[in-house]
């Protein structure tokens, strides 16, 4: 790891670790990879004692519901609402296409 990687890897831990209500997104369109990682960082962030809702700005195919154990994820609407509750917000990109970012 070079010292710029370090340098961001510990950027985002310590506003991570800073925040207390966590606002997790992920890309339009999403696959098991997008939902699966942003439903770990909001269950990682509840564990650590901080509130964290989710978004997504598509639907979800139905196939990927068991991946949503954290309860199902806020739409595009909810956008606006949830970015004045949060602290901190992370974008969870897990796209191999950049067309994927909504």
């Amino acid at each position: 790891m070079n010292d710029s990687t370090k340098s961001a890897k510990d950027e985002v831990l310590r506003r991570l670790s800073a925040c207390s209500r966590l606002l997790v997104i992920t890309h339009a369109r999403p696959d098991g990879d997008a939902l699966g990682s942003m439903t770990a960082l909001a269950s990682a962030a509840r564990a650590a004692g901080k509130q964290a809702a989710m978004l997504v700005p598509s639907d979800v195919p139905a196939r990927f519901d068991f991946l949503l154990s954290g309860g199902a994820p806020a739409g595009p609407g909810e956008f606006a609402e949830l970015a004045d509750w949060a602290d901190a917000i992370a974008i969870v990109e897990a796209a191999a296409e950049a067309s994927s970012v909504g």
